[in-house]
């Protein structure tokens, strides 16, 4: 009886375990469509890359900052949504093999995730064709991404890639300021505009009077070097820059001199973004243009100043003293140069002093020559290399003569 007892509970244990392990293995496999829907729609990272850079200033970055991390491997997931969550990331690469790899995964495991088959809907889908031909242009504003975009001009975020194949843009995690790209449709316009619309319209005989205020206002504002206030009246006003050269000319010289501080105070990023503003409406402006050529020589010098101090860290004097050199040729008044080159100057001169004395004294006439000449080179005040090297060569006069004769 006892043993009937144990063979029973022991078989009520073994059914509760598979219908456990069951349970568990369908909650892993089994993703709930309303589930992976909704927490898409309320809340999914869906962002290609930010724009916080101009062009310039990316190529600059490339290969020290990624917008985006690359993924490396295809990863495996046990849920659908896992899937799909990494073909987001593939597309804001613009990875769409390893994206198409993932959203069939994706499908494998749940075949009506919206989020699935609307991605792989935008990998076969001509753009145009699903758009429309019409469009109007918009400029790329700094903390813009092709998903705000998307979401703000499609209604949906998820359209990121579809926008982006619109564009021709093969890297959505490369979008820069400023950058132009075409927004497929007819332009919204807000009740505020609409307003604003008619309140022009009926107040046309208003203009003039307003641009001529605006006019006289900038000018008064940059004569005083109020630059940031010249720029922030000129760009908040709403003012047609295509219709007033003049306005156009007080706005890029108040770039241009603002820039200028900023270089001296070495911002020189702010300063880039304000002269990429200003060659965009005078691209012949000989001003701007010499100090975009200045700048890039200083970021020409700021590598070369780097490359120094990191031969300088591996004690490679000699190499240091050069980069170092080559930095003033670039940039005289570089400030940071001016005040390591003497150190790295005197540590040199001590090192050849060294190896003068070691050559002297294993009899290397000729090599403690040339230390001794590389010392006075760089220290000629140095009375104890002149003694040094006038003993030497005394010597070695010596030495030629005896082996002559």
């Amino acid at each position: 009886m006892k043993f009937t007892n144990r063979i029973f509970a022991l078989t009520t244990l073994v059914f509760s375990l598979i219908l456990l392990i069951s349970g568990c293995a369908s909650m892993t496999t089994t993703v709930g469509f309303d589930r992976e829907e909704n927490e898409y729609y309320s809340d999914v990272a869906v962002e290609a890359g930010i724009a916080t850079k101009t062009d310039a200033e990316l190529v600059a970055n490339d290969g020290q900052t990624k917008a985006v991390e690359v993924v490396e491997s295809r990863e495996t997931y046990l849920s659908s949504n896992g899937y799909w969550q990494a073909a987001i990331g593939y597309l804001q690469i613009g990875n769409e093999d390893d994206a198409r790899w993932a959203l069939q995964q994706s499908l494998a495991l749940n075949s009506k995730s919206k989020v699935a088959n609307e991605l792989l809907y935008q990998l076969d889908v001509d753009a145009v064709n699903e758009l429309g031909g019409e469009y109007y242009v918009y400029k790329v504003q700094h903390g813009d991404s092709l998903s705000k975009l998307s979401k703000l001009y499609l209604d949906d975020a998820l359209k990121f890639y579809l926008l982006a194949k619109y564009n021709n843009i093969s890297d959505p995690s490369r979008l820069v300021v400023g950058q132009v790209i075409h927004i497929p449709g007819v332009k919204k316009i807000s009740e505020t505009e609409k307003h604003v619309d008619n309140v022009v319209s009926a107040e046309d005989s208003s203009i003039e009077s307003f641009d001529s205020e605006l006019l006289k206002d900038a000018r008064e504002m940059l004569s005083a070097g109020e630059n940031i206030s010249t720029i922030e009246l000129v760009e908040n006003s709403g003012f047609d820059l295509s219709v007033n050269s003049e306005v156009v000319s007080i706005l890029v010289k108040a770039y241009y001199l603002e820039a200028n501080k900023l270089n001296a105070n070495h911002d020189f990023i702010e300063s880039k973004l304000l002269l990429a503003r200003a060659i965009e409406l005078e691209p012949d402006n000989t001003d701007v243009n010499m100090m975009l050529i200045d700048m890039n020589e200083i970021d020409h010098a700021t590598v070369l100043y780097n490359k120094s101090l990191k031969a300088l860290a591996s004690n490679n004097l000699v190499k240091a003293y050069e980069l170092i050199n080559q930095v003033l040729d670039t940039q005289p008044g570089y400030k940071q140069a001016l005040i390591k080159r003497p150190a790295i100057k005197k540590s040199l001169s001590e090192y050849y002093y060294k190896q003068a004395l070691m050559a002297q004294r294993k009899q290397q006439l000729s090599e403690a020559i040339e230390f001794w000449d590389k010392v006075l080179a760089l220290d000629e005040g140095n009375d104890d290399a002149k003694l040094y090297r006038a003993k030497v060569i005394s010597l070695k006069i010596k030495l030629d003569r005896f082996v002559s004769n």
